[in-house]
This record gives C-alpha cells, structure tokens and sequence, in this order.
C-alpha cells in the first residue's frame, strides 16, 4: 500500500468567529501549528460566521474539487435601509418604510429570486474586473458596470419576519453573493433591504455537526482529532479500485488504459480491491477512449 509523506493532512470544520477575516485565522493556525500548508475553501467576510473549511497538508490539493461544493448559510437582514456594501458594514444610502411589507410580499419576492437566476457581484467584492479588485475601486468612489453572472438558488425559505428584521435559509452554488441577495430583495420589495448578519452552515458534505469552535482549535495541543480524511471530502464523486502497478503508473504522472468501461469524468483513485481494503491515492479523469488521467495525486513513500 502507498503511504501519505505528510503527517497532518485533511480538512477541518471551523466554526469561524465573528471579526477576524479568513486570511487571518489561516496565517494564525500555520504559526501556531507549524504548518507548510494551509489554506481554505471559500472565504468568509469578516462579519460573517459559520463553516471555514480548513485544508491542511496535501489536502490543499483537493480544495478545488470542495469550492464547486454547494453551500447553505443563515442569513439576517433588515428591511428598510440600503447600504453601499450590501451589508451592516457598509453605510446607508437609503431609508424607506416598511409598511405593507408581509410574509406574503416576502415570500412573493423569493419566489423571483429561487432556480437558476442571474447575478450582479457587489461593488465591494474581492472579484477582479480587468484585474483589478472590485472593492478597491469602490473604496475610491468608483462604480464599474459589472456583468451579471448565472447561480443556482435551491432554497431560501422565510425563517421569521419581526418588526424590520427577517431571517432567511439559503442554500445556494457556489459564487452566490448572499449579500446581493438581500439587496436585491430589498429592491423587489420596493424598502430596500441589507444584510445584518450571516452564518455559513453547509459546504458540500460539511455541515454544523462537523464544526470546531476556534476557542477549542486554539486550545489543543494538536489537530489530529479534528481532521477529516482528505477523500471523505470527496464523497460526490465515484470511486475507482485499481492495482498497485496502475497505481505506480498515475502517481508517476502516467496515463492508465481502464481494462472496464466506465462512464466520462472525475473519480476518486484507491488502491486496493473494495472499501474495507484501500488506500487513497489521489484523483484522477475517465476519458472518453476509456484512458484514466491524473489530476491531483498525494505525494507517496512506499
């Protein structure tokens, strides 16, 4: 069996704090930890809480299979009042009543806002335009036109409506704004509307009951307890068993001829024969002639 060089590799289910970016957290624990390699899957605005998926060793790797995941949040907002960025960071460019605003109206602007929509990233965003980042530019006063781009809204249900606060369950793709969510409701409703808070609960198979609070994460003496094994990160691609000597070939940067036909696209790589005896070697594609390439292989002793 192939054997990981690495000793601490996996992903870890961070309950982040409210205040600190996601920069900050990760450039905390390489430090603290003594870690070559860390990184994250999506970051988290500073205000925001909830799910930092942490991957750390040769599980940064793999992060890109992760940020494709779906994600889910909680998300507050309040009624009545815009701001510049979306959010309760940002200052107030508009105040309107909310009179005649019910769960009806409410739940009539969702409806708009759920499938395959279209969406508009915020001024005060870190995307690039012509490479340089949205929110330095609207830090300057400066407004660009900015394309609107296709997301997937699964889910946002009304979770309660008091006074000029509301609380909504979103579940989304990824590269959704939740913050333009709530601006755009807010325009649809015809009060204008922010974000006052928000709580990432879901990335991928990741979800609240997999978290670790940073309080706890900064207390321990080691991570290992807290890890995740990199391929159960994996789950939502199939798997694929192959001999030692296929294996040799991959981890070497080799194409392998599959002897079965198997359908187009990604799979997780083991060796070994079934689940009870295997080891995992990376990821790799099926192509279309039936060749296995690799994509993201560990680095292995043997």
């Amino acid at each position: 069996m192939f054997q990981s060089q690495n000793k601490i590799d996996g992903f870890i289910a961070l309950d982040k704090p409210k205040g600190p970016t996601s920069n900050a957290i990760i450039q905390d624990l390489k430090k603290r930890y003594g870690l070559p390699k860390i990184g994250h899957v999506g970051t988290l605005d500073p205000m925001a809480t909830g799910l930092l998926l942490l991957c750390i060793g040769q599980a940064t790797k793999f992060s890109r299979f992760l940020i494709e995941a779906d994600k889910a949040y909680i998300a507050e907002l309040v009624l009545g009042e815009s701001t510049d960025t979306y959010d309760a960071d940002g200052q107030i460019t508009v105040k309107k009543s909310i009179k005649g605003i019910t769960n009806e109206s409410i739940e009539k602007a969702l409806s708009d806002l759920r499938g395959a929509i279209l969406q508009k990233p915020p001024m005060f965003s870190a995307k690039k335009i012509k490479g340089k980042r949205l929110y330095k530019l609207a830090r300057q006063g400066k407004e660009i036109e900015r394309e609107e781009l296709p997301v997937k809204i699964y889910k946002n249900k009304l979770l309660e409506l008091e006074g000029s606060r509301m609380s909504l369950e979103i579940e989304c793709s990824k590269g959704t704004y939740i913050r333009s969510i709530a601006h755009d409701l807010g325009k649809s409703l015809g009060c204008g509307a922010h974000l006052g808070s928000l709580r990432r609960t879901k990335v991928g198979k990741f979800s609240e009951r997999d978290m670790v609070s940073a309080d706890t994460l900064s207390h321990s003496e080691s991570l290992d307890s807290f890890l995740s094994p990199i391929d159960s990160a994996l789950s939502q691609l199939p798997s694929l068993f192959l001999k030692a000597e296929e294996c040799g070939k991959l981890l070497n940067g080799q194409q392998v001829a599959l002897k079965k036909k198997e359908n187009h696209g990604h799979r997780v790589l083991y060796e070994g024969s079934d689940e009870s005896h295997k080891s995992f070697i990376g990821v790799g594609e099926v192509k279309e002639n039936g060749v296995l390439r690799p994509m993201r292989m560990i680095s292995v002793s043997r």
